[in-house]
């Protein structure tokens, strides 16, 4: 004998578990992004040595159990950050080939990449000092790609004349420091100048200041809806 109620109840049942199935989970990737944001800030700040993964779990709202069930080691939380970081600069930077002038789409998105993330730099910098077995898999797994895809725009527009002819090592990294510096600096920045080197106004003037420093004309790309204010002299 059917049950009706019995069959109201499986039916009303099958859509909540499904529904509680998708809040878990979304909320299992909304856990691991805090974890994998807050593990950056302290990496960046204080290096691998100095980051504690009680500190991260303070910082992410977690208990230090949850990031060791999440990532395992502090050294794969390291890695996992370190690719969430890259995969992230990856999607920022993605379809600049095919714009009208893709070497000046490449800095400015850049410039504002380094901007809005400046613990990209900061962890660089912490592993490069050491020359650690991170540092060797961060560009294995990550760096040398990224360098071998600019290497053709730069080395083309060193061939059209657009660009002075140097070295494209010396090149990459003279880019790169002009495109970092102020917002790695940022806390010196504002001791010197009293700016705040992450304001949309200071990002816009900087982008434009390393675009004019490497000759590379900005009328092609979209103008912002407001001229930015002058805010160093």
């Amino acid at each position: 004998m059917l049950d009706l109620n019995a069959s109201i109840t499986l039916a009303n049942e099958r859509p909540k578990r499904t529904y509680r199935g998708g809040v878990r989970t979304r909320q299992k990737v909304e856990t691991g992004e805090r974890i994998l944001n807050a593990a950056l800030s302290r990496f960046a700040r204080t290096g691998f040595d100095g980051a504690a993964v009680r500190d991260i779990a303070l910082d992410a709202g977690v208990t230090h159990a949850a990031i060791r069930l999440h990532f395992g080691t502090k050294e794969d939380l390291w890695k996992a950050a370190v690719s969430f970081l890259f995969e992230r600069f990856g999607k920022e930077m993605t379809g600049l080939a095919d714009v009208s002038d893709p070497l000046a789409e490449v800095l400015a998105h850049y410039v504002r990449y380094c901007a809005a993330h400046p613990e990209h730099v900061r962890i660089m910098v912490h592993e490069s000092i050491g020359d650690s077995e991170r540092l060797n898999w961060m560009v294995d797994n990550h760096i040398a790609p990224a360098h071998q895809g600019l290497r053709p725009l730069l080395e083309a527009a060193m061939e059209s004349g657009r660009l002075p002819e140097v070295p494209v090592v010396s090149l990459i990294y003279m880019m790169s420091c002009a495109a970092q510096a102020p917002f790695m600096l940022g806390a010196e920045a504002k001791r010197l100048y009293g700016i705040d080197v992450t304001h949309a106004a200071f990002v816009e003037q900087h982008l434009r200041a390393v675009l004019k420093a490497f000759g590379i004309s900005d009328q092609s790309r979209k103008a912002p809806d407001q001229e930015p204010s002058r805010l160093v002299d």
